[in-house]
């Protein structure tokens, strides 16, 4: 028996680690072809893998995959369908051999759809050994370079495993010490990483295949998944121990203001209704304060930020009760030809009302107070009207029959939300993404 899993580090401050096990001389003992599958096509709908006109893996999400399953040997027909439907993205064929493993990766974007066929390598590694391939499925990236390190080591004292690693490219199954690694990634000739998995664990007698992924809909934040042998957990995703931070800034009477995260300004000089770039940050328990350029420390506190994920910090009220939110931005892609928009009430004078939140005339969020956060709501890409009224009223405070429409574009996502003081009461709307 061997282990088959990448073990890793997630999103807690402590080593996580996934183990399983699986026969080592499974794919040995078949009269067939033994195939496994990964959905990598980052605006693909589900997906259905047809095989010689059977539907052998169904209704497949974006990430999702499969462990090992047989395949008659010899030349084959493999279609790639969307989910339930006959509408067929790619028909190829193939030629697999029996007793011999393969990943079968569905890459690009939808309207380019490709399969990348690879021969799996499944020989046992030397004893206190583990292996590992690389497998690069991003449409979105330029040629990258791939770090393989210890955890601690300084990017300024790494030297690159892989370089010039471009789209489709998969590198040979190489051994590595079982132990403790970091595996981060570039642009080509670069140094800063777009990708840092934080601390990971190869486990020893483990063969993984790790695939760099885009997020949803494509680009940033990349991601990579581990395919593994093991059947009860076939892909396992292994995401950028970083994330994304900015600061939006609806306090009236603030003026400029950093951000610092552990002391370190990661944001510098935003001012009132303004809204920062998003920023890498390292994930994990972090203390953040708010600070004003006169140097007055306006918040101080601790956030818990997850790797992966987008956040806005939320900077709101009156100094003298001053105040932050921490929201998690949902940046997973809306249904086709839609944006989705979630509403924030950031107006906080003291007799500010509840508001109705209206697109193209009709209430979509009701009766929200100051500090109210809706859901997020898809609507149709195009201009769209947006209105903000007294809750329960016709009384218009912003917008009306002759603003100007606001134009949402398919697949993103925004928040609209209402800021400053009642007499002056405007609104922001910020792309999450």
């Amino acid at each position: 028996m061997r282990k088959s899993l990448l073990a890793l580090l997630l999103l807690l401050p402590m080593l996580g680690h996934i183990t399983g096990c699986s026969d080592s001389s499974h794919h040995g003992a078949s009269s067939n072809a033994q195939v496994r599958v990964l959905h990598a096509s980052p605006d693909g709908p589900n997906l259905d893998i047809v095989v010689n006109d059977d539907v052998e893996w169904a209704d497949l999400a974006y990430q999702e995959g499969s462990g090992y399953q047989n395949v008659p040997p010899g030349d084959g027909n493999f279609k790639i369908n969307v989910s339930g439907t006959s509408q067929t993205l790619v028909d190829e064929s193939a030629t697999v051999e029996k007793q011999t493993p393969y990943s079968l990766i569905v890459v690009g974007f939808a309207a380019n759809m490709e399969l990348l066929f690879l021969e799996d390598d499944d020989t046992e590694p030397d004893d206190g050994y583990a292996k590992l391939r690389i497998v690069d499925a991003s449409p979105t990236q330029p040629a990258i370079d791939v770090y393989i390190t210890e955890p601690d080591v300084p990017m300024a004292y790494a030297e690159p495993d892989f370089q010039n690693f471009e789209f489709q490219e998969s590198s040979y199954s190489f051994q590595l010490e079982e132990g403790e690694y970091r595996i981060r990634i570039t642009l080509s000739g670069e140094m800063e990483p777009i990708y840092d998995s934080g601390t990971v664990t190869l486990d020893e007698d483990s063969i993984s295949t790790a695939v760099i992924l885009d997020a949803a809909s494509g680009g940033s934040p990349l991601t990579l998944v581990a395919l593994t042998d093991d059947s009860a957990e076939p892909v396992v995703e292994v995401p950028d121990a970083r994330c994304m931070l900015r600061l939006i800034h609806a306090s009236p009477d603030a003026s400029f203001v950093d951000v610092l995260l552990d002391d370190t300004e990661v944001i510098s000089t935003l001012q009132f209704r303004g809204v920062s770039d998003y920023e890498v940050v390292s994930s994990g328990a972090r203390n953040i304060k708010v600070e004003e350029g006169s140097g007055l420390t306006l918040i101080d506190g601790t956030i818990t930020l997850a790797g992966g994920e987008n956040y806005t910090f939320l900077l709101m009220n009156f100094k003298a009760t001053i105040e932050a939110m921490l929201l998690e931005d949902d940046t997973t892609p809306p249904a086709a030809n839609k944006a989705k928009v979630r509403f924030i009430h950031a107006s906080p004078s003291p007799d500010a009302p509840h508001v109705d939140f209206l697109v193209d005339d009709k209430v979509k969020v009701s009766d929200v107070p100051f500090k109210g956060i809706s859901s997020y709501i898809e609507f149709y890409q195009g201009d769209r009207d947006f209105e903000v009224n007294e809750a329960g009223t016709s009384v218009v405070l912003i917008g009306g029959p002759f603003s100007t429409p606001e134009h949402l574009e398919d697949g993103k996502a925004y928040t609209f939300m209402v800021v400053d003081e009642l007499e002056d009461i405007r609104s922001l709307l910020v792309t999450d993404d």
